[in-house]
């Protein structure tokens, strides 16, 4: 597809493309990884991995979960060993939520699973050629829009 060809992206597109991708990462993800989890609990780890120290309301607001539920879901992930809780030393009222010592280690090991078959089924009947170009355009965004949760070290996570 040229330049010429490519339509221009729209908030709605670029919503239902998150959606798929999403999705299909989901698929790819060995199940044991977060299927286990209730909805609620997932997005909260996710958000702890994204930020990795946050109080309970902070958590809230990037998730739009209500403070209960964080709280409810912490202590599912805590349970899991996938977060720890620790006073906040700047105010003791406050708690924050971090990943547990070795999730780094422990997710790198889980999800460490190529793509390509996943995403060649998605597009269908693609040239290789352009499954190429689709996995690099990914390779990109993820590089320029998400933490790169893969790169972290234990000491990025605990201090």
């Amino acid at each position: 597809m040229t330049s010429s060809n490519l339509m221009t992206m729209n908030a709605l597109d670029l919503f239902l493309l998150g959606r798929k991708l999403a999705k299909l990462g989901m698929e790819t993800l060995p199940s044991s990884t977060v299927s286990a989890l209730p909805p609620s609990a997932t997005a909260v780890f996710i958000d702890v991995l994204e930020v990795p120290v946050s109080s309970i309301g902070e958590i809230a607001r990037r998730t739009e979960l209500p403070q209960s539920q964080v709280s409810a879901a912490v202590v599912t992930l805590v349970e899991h060993c996938l977060v720890e809780t620790v006073s906040d030393p700047n105010d003791r009222r406050r708690t924050l939520v971090r990943a547990a010592p070795g999730v780094a280690r422990q997710i790198r090991s889980k999800v460490d699973v190529p793509i390509d078959h996943t995403i060649a089924d998605a597009l269908g009947n693609e040239s290789p050629k352009e499954l190429a170009q689709v996995l690099e355009a990914l390779e990109f965004l993820s590089l320029r829009l998400s933490p790169r949760i893969l790169n972290w070290t234990p000491e990025d996570i605990v201090s």
